[in-house]
């Protein structure tokens, strides 16, 4: 009796998805996202590597797969949240646009911990932060050619997930892009891409002292993990609104 034939899996064609079966699998990642955005917000802020993973799924080509937003013909045609604005020109120290510091009642000690906004708090409420006279030079240009951004505009998506949402003490700046792919990969595929290996290393290991100084109850996790909280927020914002991005600079949050 003859065996049975084998069939290499590159060999078989996919079978064809209708835009239906898109539309199910695109409310099935929202659901993921919704159950990690929640347990995160429970405590377990290691949830966000997993949120990262789902954001991949919907908005980066990976491998030669495209974004499940793209095969539904929407990433590229939506306005995207942006909650982070501009960040404050080199020279300011680190930023962390996305996130805020707030202590942890739950500890003896009060510790600080990073948190997402989960909003687009406008900095103009913030009280000014002291600036040297080089930076508030540039802020000054920024405003006059009108490249300054306020939270709260809507962006188109290759603006939006190109953007510089983090950067450290050392002037590193890091995109919206950088940090869900990073924080997307496992601790046994980041050694793929050396660049993306250092980038990992950096945002998801627990130490903040590339962040802040100074502090005595300084945070142990970096900002990184909540602030792809914030940008899961960013997502759902926008796929609720689903509509174009606006041109305008100082768009404000429906």
């Amino acid at each position: 009796m003859s065996s049975p034939a084998v069939v290499h899996p590159e060999w078989v064609d996919p079978l064809p998805q209708d835009r239906e079966e898109r539309h199910q699998q695109l409310a099935e990642q929202r659901r993921f996202l919704a159950v990690s955005c929640a347990a995160f917000d429970g405590g377990d802020h290691a949830e966000a590597k997993r949120m990262a993973t789902t954001l991949r799924v919907l908005l980066e080509q990976f491998g030669s797969g495209a974004a499940l937003l793209v095969q539904l013909d929407m990433r590229d045609q939506l306005g995207w949240l942006d909650t982070a604005g501009s960040i404050l020109p080199s020279g300011a120290g680190a930023q962390t646009p996305l996130v805020h510091l707030s202590a942890d009642e739950g500890t003896n000690r009060g510790r600080l911990r990073w948190l997402p906004r989960l909003d687009a708090w406008d900095r103009r409420l913030q009280e000014r932060p002291q600036l040297s006279p080089e930076v508030e030079e540039t802020l000054a240009r920024m405003r006059e050619e009108r490249t300054w951004r306020s939270r709260g505009s809507w962006l188109p998506f290759a603006q939006w997930w190109a953007a510089d949402v983090l950067r450290d003490l050392s002037e590193r700046t890091v995109t919206r892009a950088e940090l869900v792919n990073a924080l997307a990969n496992t601790d046994r595929e980041a050694h793929v891409d050396p660049q993306l290996e250092e980038l990992y290393h950096r945002l998801s290991r627990p130490t903040s002292a590339d962040w802040v100084t100074g502090l005595p109850n300084a945070p142990w996790l970096t900002p990184a993990l909540a602030s792809v909280r914030q940008i899961a927020f960013e997502v759902e914002t926008s796929l609720h609104r689903g509509a174009p991005a606006r041109t305008e600079q100082h768009a404000s949050v429906q």
